[in-house]
């Protein structure tokens, strides 16, 4: 019982240290060792939320009179296994493999392998080790296009300045090249300063913006929900090919602009964002937020994808949800 109390007496101090810090880190652009405590206190926060949850369980099993034999001690490595694990799946990312074939008279046997990903969130966490595997990753999926939907960048450019993590960008490899739209983690380190950081990389940032890819595909790259003056999905697409598909990269999966991308009659909408809320039981929120909170569902004629993401925000694991990037063979047939 005494344990117990202790270990929620740390989870409440856990909890109202980690927000501070993360106003600290993101709001005041702070360096490595803010960004340290901050991980430090991720990782205590989920280690006495789990133990608190553990403890809580033996006391109301000892309150029916079932007796744990070394029940702290069972508790404790239950939440080594939990954290290893956690770990793992963040460290060994997923690759979902999806094929979508359509109909029609443009471009006709014509054919793109995409790879999707999204919230790699590069800074002092995903640092440039970490992304020189992320970049082998992808490339070894030989993608013809490379779309990123949101949060390349965690809470600062600086790290990657520091690190030259345009140096490790610049090996990335797609026959129709790269693009990405922002995120609120783009918008949190300074949209511009982003941007600046982005034209060192072959990646283009799209921004309430259409491209034709290789007259295959229309590439509609919308604002961030941060812009609050971002065009809408109608107001976007007046400018793409009307012949062709349309693939929407957007970051936040809100009902509404999945809906609109719907009734727009996109052909694929990629979103990131919810993580699959990461560990549990954030994941209960973003399940409450977000109808569309991770995975491939078809809605009419549109094909919707939304990613757990391939880095993290926070501590770094994953507790009911796997890092991840999406290989998408898209083809257009007769």
């Amino acid at each position: 019982m005494k344990f117990l109390k202790v270990m929620i007496m740390l989870f409440i101090v856990a909890v109202l240290l980690f927000p501070t810090l993360m106003f600290i880190r993101e709001e005041m652009h702070a360096n490595k060792f803010f960004h340290i405590l901050y991980t430090a206190s991720s990782i205590w926060l989920a280690i006495t939320l789990y133990l608190s949850v553990l403890l809580i369980l033996v006391l109301i099993l000892k309150l029916f009179g079932l007796i744990i034999p070394h029940s702290y001690a069972l508790c404790c490595a239950i939440v080594a296994i939990i954290l290893i694990s956690g770990y793992i799946n963040f460290t060994t990312p997923a690759i979902r493999e999806f094929k979508i074939e359509l109909s029609g008279k443009s471009g006709q046997g014509h054919s793109l392998r995409i790879v999707a990903a999204s919230d790699i969130h590069l800074g002092y966490g995903i640092n440039k080790a970490r992304l020189e595997k992320y970049v082998s990753l992808i490339n070894s999926q030989n993608p013809d296009l490379i779309l990123i939907s949101g949060d390349l960048v965690d809470s600062s450019v600086e790290p990657l300045y520091e690190s030259k993590m345009e140096e490790e960008l610049r090996q990335l490899k797609a026959k129709y090249g790269i693009y990405m739209v922002p995120g609120n983690h783009e918008y949190i380190s300074g949209i511009e300063k982003c941007g600046e950081f982005i034209r060192h990389t072959p990646i283009v940032m799209l921004r309430d913006s259409v491209i034709t890819i290789g007259g295959k595909v229309n590439i509609a790259g919308r604002d961030d929900r941060s812009n609050r003056n971002r065009k809408t999905v109608r107001e976007l697409l007046t400018a793409a090919d009307s012949t062709l598909p349309v693939i929407i990269l957007d970051h936040q999966p809100a009902d509404k602009e999945v809906e609109d991308a719907v009734k727009q009659k996109a052909t694929l909408a990629l979103y990131g964002h919810t993580h699959k809320g990461q560990i549990w039981p954030f994941s209960l929120l973003t399940r409450a937020i977000y109808t569309h909170n991770y995975g491939y569902r078809k809605i009419g004629k549109t094909h919707i994808y939304v990613s757990s993401g391939l880095g993290l925000w926070g501590p770094p694991l994953r507790i009911g949800s796997r890092s991840e990037i999406a290989v998408i063979d898209f083809t257009l047939r007769n």
